[in-house]
């Protein structure tokens, strides 16, 4: 008896099995014979709570009528991460001595797994009610574990798991409804020989959760820089449609403002200090494993606190200037939305804080940012590494500001260049709530705080 199909189990879950082909395993040696090997084949499925109180995947083998295997919860479900070894006996359900069972189920015959079912039967799938199809994913920091958004359209819910012998370990459930198809992955790390992590690799199995029958080896490229917030595909058998994978919460809209500074201390003239920010902005991402620019570098400036002679020390400005958004027109306005940072700690923000005198801070900026465009071309073309792009860019913007000051553009002085590091603590508060930074931003046109 083939187990594909579709299940219900004892804890109100339907499960959605697949049986690989059968695959001759070696087992052992017999005098007489040699090698002895029998047929092993392998069992996928992936479980669905009507309410999504759980979603748990399995990938294991069936030697006769045992199925062992590894299981655990994916973030699709309301619980959290548990997992571990599972062990079913294929068995009748009803049987009268010398005919054979009206039907079969599965039964658990492992002991102290955690896992809440014990029975299964099988159950028409037209019986089965619609299931929810989204769900907003938990998540575990500095793992895999969380909700994944893949190019070909599908939502992957992935969980970093060590079981109790073994190596860690990359299983996940990903579903795409328009398209018809859903699919179990399991795999592993890979390491270089520094020991980082470098890659993922191991087996993917369409499960009958919709039409798609379909199995293959998977190889995912893992790019230490994007702390695990991007992989990429490296190479795949069976037909798998994917090829990049961002992680959801990666793809939450930010926006970084400026919001008030602070004179701390005037080192020059008589309490009369005119600032204004221009500042600079770029998305990186990585293409092979090389940085490249993949947004319109932003440059923007704000007002000059002109005619206001009280910017002395101990005076305090709001600023309101949005350095990190999209760029959109409204009522022939430019406007910046929020926008998401799937690199995390990839984008480069240098805010330039200018003593005005001459008055004329649009055009600083566009001659700061003609300049530093070109010069973050050039370096993303060298393939250099994301601090040199940074060094390269922060001693241009502070030239471009001197060079613009100098030849007459206007008769200002750069106080000080400096840059916004967004961290990954930092990015995870801010998609539930306001983040405050502080900068020190000084030289000899006074000394100030930025939030």
């Amino acid at each position: 008896m083939q187990v594909t199909g579709t299940w219900k189990g004892n804890d109100g879950a339907y499960y959605f099995l697949r049986e690989v082909t059968p695959k001759l395993v070696k087992v052992g040696t017999k005098p007489d014979s040699g090698i002895f090997w029998k047929p092993q084949s392998e069992i996928w499925w992936v479980g669905i709570h009507p309410e999504l109180k759980w979603v748990n995947v399995f990938s294991g083998e069936r030697a006769n009528n045992v199925i062992r295997g590894n299981w655990a919860n994916v973030p699709k479900g309301q619980k959290a991460h548990k997992g571990g070894e599972l062990t079913l006996n294929i068995g009748p359900l009803y049987q009268t001595f010398g005919e054979p069972p009206d039907t079969e189920v599965l039964l658990k015959t492992s002991k102290h797994d955690k896992f809440g079912c014990s029975k299964w039967e099988p159950i028409d799938r037209k019986a089965i009610p619609p299931l929810p199809t989204d769900f907003e994913p938990f998540y575990a920091e500095e793992t895999q574990t969380g909700g994944w958004q893949c190019d070909d359209g599908g939502s992957y819910y992935m969980v970093q798991s060590r079981p109790p012998h073994g190596s860690t370990k990359i299983l996940w459930y990903a579903e795409n409804p328009k398209a018809g198809w859903a699919h179990v992955f399991r795999g592993k790390y890979d390491y270089d020989r520094f020991g980082r992590v470098e890659a993922i690799e191991g087996d993917w199995c369409d499960v009958p959760v919709y039409g798609s029958a379909n199995n293959g080896i998977l190889r995912l490229a893992v790019w230490d820089e994007t702390q695990d917030q991007v992989m990429d595909r490296q190479s795949e058998t069976g037909g798998f449609g994917g090829s990049r994978w961002i992680r959801r919460d990666a793809q939450t809209a930010l926006e970084v403002i400026v919001r008030k500074l602070e004179c701390v201390e005037v080192t020059s003239g008589l309490g009369e200090d005119e600032p204004y920010f221009v500042s600079f902005s770029v998305s990186l991402n990585y293409d092979g494993g090389k940085i490249v620019e993949t947004k319109d570098a932003l440059a923007a400036n704000s007002r000059v606190f002109d005619d206001d002679e009280s910017m002395g020390s101990g005076a305090v400005r709001n600023v309101g200037l949005h350095i990190w958004g999209s760029r959109l027109t409204r009522d022939d306005k430019p406007v910046l939305v929020p926008a998401p940072i799937p690199f995390r700690e990839k984008a480069i923000i240098l805010l330039g804080l200018i003593e005005n005198d001459g008055r004329s801070p649009g055009k600083v900026r566009k001659s700061v940012n003609f300049v530093v465009s070109h010069a973050l071309v050039a370096a993303t073309s060298n393939d250099s590494d994301y601090t040199t792009i940074c060094q390269t860019i922060h001693k241009t913007m502070e030239d471009a500001i001197d060079s613009a000051c100098d030849v007459g553009i206007a008769d200002d002085e750069r106080i000080d260049v400096d840059q916004i590091f967004l961290s990954h603590e930092i990015l995870q508060r801010a998609r539930h709530e306001p983040v405050e930074i502080t900068k020190v931003l000084k030289g000899d046109g006074g000394h100030y705080k930025q939030l």
